[in-house]
């Protein structure tokens, strides 16, 4: 799969959940400017936080995450570019039940599925 910039992933993450029937918004957030949130309605607080990593600061986004999950009981999930990031995100958040690290090509896969019309399927993965 090709390699998106942060900000065209960030913009799949918007579609997939537009798709699922979420309010995708982002940058979006009171403390941390998350990458993406969705939310069931525009006044709820968000169910699902994102942040893509992309060469950034992976403790900030994990720091950030936490916050979300401590502040509105959300979860989050860290997509990650770098397989190196990765295994390090996976140990930084063994103790977070709450957050999942993900990988950038997966979430490509995901968006896919969802072109493909296997909106129910992806829609129980996430029981959004």
């Amino acid at each position: 799969m090709p390699r998106l910039t942060h900000d065209e992933l960030v913009q799949k993450i918007k579609e997939i959940g537009e798709m699922l029937g979420k309010r995708a918004e982002g940058p979006w957030g009171p403390v941390c400017k998350h990458d993406c949130v969705w939310r069931d309605n525009p006044y709820a607080n968000p169910r699902l936080v994102w942040e893509v990593c992309d060469k950034g600061n992976l403790d900030k986004d994990i720091a950030s995450l936490i916050w979300a999950v401590k502040n509105w009981n959300a979860k989050g999930i860290l997509v990650l570019f770098e397989e190196s990031d990765f295994h390090t995100a996976q140990k930084k958040l063994a103790q977070e039940s709450q957050i999942y690290p993900l990988k950038a090509d997966d979430m490509l896969k995901l968006h896919s599925l969802l072109q493909a019309g296997n909106i129910q399927a992806v829609r129980s993965i996430f029981a959004v």
